[in-house]
């Protein structure tokens, strides 16, 4: 309870500081006054010009704007937008512009940029910077993707135009839900370091806790049931912390589709419940009632079922549902171990604690997927102080003993594995704006002026889908070229091109 409060009291706080910055106004947001060396980056927050079912590009040669529709609150989906023209809900596309007034002696700058629902291009002072996936006008002509990006870029006159294409045709919820961030260059790394390293100590914790439970279970003869349950549901979470947050899963598998991705997030939601459930039946058998396991059971095959053979726009709508009937089950699963506890077994406390948490978590998701607070997902977070509570579940106090130290044995391990590892992946993630011209990477690598052009984006971590939309080429045909110039370059596999190419002024 004392964390939770202490959490309680950090996101207050966070939200006290937040209420502080500076936000946009009428389409324009001035940070000239913002002392971005001691208050750090800000949310690019507030009322962003909207051109609803529009396209709009930047007007190079002068030209003027069309009107917009009038202003949109970022971040936000159009979901909710009071706007007569979207009686669809999440689906459209649409233009969103914003000026921003930076401090005169800020003449470069970076930007964080979420992902968003679900296809977005950015241009910053009329230059195409970064997208993700491909916005369109209808289901046809769009592709969705999820990913992180940061970029670098130089302030004009300390003016910034930002012109943010976003379409949605594939999720219930469409539009751009999280802040874009702006700040010095170094802080914007900073930050994306920091974030890396907290999905990568989730993961880590996650991954060990399974292995943990998994030698609990094998370390005597048919092992206790629950321990096995508790180490798949810990593994399914490592899955899941991949798949949100910074979505290092896109890091590894550069190339993920995002069907599979969002199709594989909504697995591992689906499996966890089902495996706590099960894993307190196995701590204290037959409290909670064959017919609710069975039921609870189905419940959550049927909609794997329904999410699996249908398309995520209309499974994504039914996600709500989903979520109260879990909040219906655990209500039910605190009540019976609370007649537990009130029958005399102290023990079960624990359990009590723990289906508190567990509920906590998904009525966050709850309040999230109805958008009453649109923030970054805090459920691995939530499963992380479980990790506590999870040792505590086996009878024994040997057990809790071994637990502690195993605990902070993989805590350690844990931290020094993730700064071992967020420089490499800051470097993957970080698209640098210093990667260098086409014709000094001609000149440097003897490559063609084609090649040294995919060689720009895959060291600003495109995939070779996006390299493909970019250049205009097959995807096959990106394979020939990366697979010439990994030859000419003496590299063995993609990260060393991206890493060689990122490093080459140290060289």
């Amino acid at each position: 309870m004392l964390i939770l409060l202490l959490w309680a009291a950090l996101l207050g706080a966070g939200c006290s500081v937040a209420s502080s910055f500076p936000r946009a106004s009428g389409g324009v947001i001035d940070l000239r006054q913002w002392d971005f060396g001691r208050n750090g980056p800000v949310d690019l927050a507030g009322e962003w010009h909207i051109y609803w079912e529009q396209l709009v590009r930047p007007t190079g040669d002068g030209g003027e704007q069309p009107k917009p529709d009038g202003f949109f609150l970022m971040p936000g989906t159009w979901n909710q937008w009071p706007d007569s023209r979207n009686p669809v809900g999440g689906t459209g596309f649409a233009t969103f512009t914003l000026d921003i007034l930076l401090p005169p002696e800020m003449t470069r700058a970076g930007l964080w940029i979420p992902n968003a629902s679900t296809a977005y291009k950015l241009w910053i002072n009329g230059k195409e910077i970064a997208g993700c996936g491909t916005v369109g006008t209808s289901r046809e002509s769009s592709e969705p993707e999820y990913r992180m990006r940061t970029v670098q870029f130089e302030t004009d006159d300390n003016r910034v135009s930002l012109l943010l294409q976003v379409s949605n045709f594939h999720h219930r919820r469409g539009g751009m839900w999280k802040p874009l961030q702006i700040g010095t260059v170094d802080q914007i790394n900073s930050l994306l370091t920091i974030e890396t390293m907290y999905d990568l100590l989730l993961f880590g914790s996650f991954l060990m806790m399974g292995i943990y439970n998994l030698f609990l279970f094998l370390r005597t003869p048919g092992g206790p049931g629950a321990a096995l349950l508790l180490s798949a549901m810990f593994w399914v979470l490592a899955l899941r912390v991949l798949l949100l947050g910074q979505m290092l899963i896109t890091q590894f598998i550069p190339d993920i589709q995002w069907l599979v991705q969002i199709k594989t997030e909504y697995l591992t939601s689906h499996a966890v419940p089902i495996l706590f459930i099960w894993a307190l039946d196995r701590i204290y058998p037959g409290k909670l009632g064959r017919w609710f396991l069975l039921g609870m059971s189905g419940f959550v095959a049927l909609n794997s079922l329904i999410m699996f053979a249908t398309p995520v726009l209309f499974y994504s709508r039914l996600v709500l549902y989903f979520l109260m009937a879990v909040l219906a089950a655990l209500l039910y699963a605190a009540i019976r171990f609370i007649a537990v506890v009130l029958k005399g077994d102290k023990g079960a406390l624990i359990i009590v604690g723990a289906v508190v948490i567990f509920f906590l978590i998904v009525f966050g998701e709850t309040i999230h997927y109805r958008e009453l607070i649109l923030s970054r997902d805090f459920t691995p977070f939530g499963f992380l102080i479980t990790l506590i509570l999870g040792p505590s579940f086996h009878s024994s106090s040997a057990y809790l003993v071994s637990a502690i130290a195993t605990l902070l044995i993989l805590f350690i391990s844990t931290n020094l594995l993730v700064l071992k590892a967020s420089p490499a992946l800051l470097m993957l993630q970080n698209p640098s704006a210093d990667s260098g011209t086409t014709e000094e990477l001609i000149i440097q690598y003897g490559v063609t002026p084609r090649e040294a052009e995919l060689l720009e984006l895959v060291a600003r971590g495109y995939s070779n889908k996006e390299i493909a939309a970019e250049l205009f080429i097959s995807e096959g045909t990106v394979k020939n070229h990366l697979h010439h110039i990994m030859t000419k370059l003496k590299v063995r596999n993609r990260t060393e091109l991206s890493l060689r190419v990122r490093t080459r002024d140290a060289q």
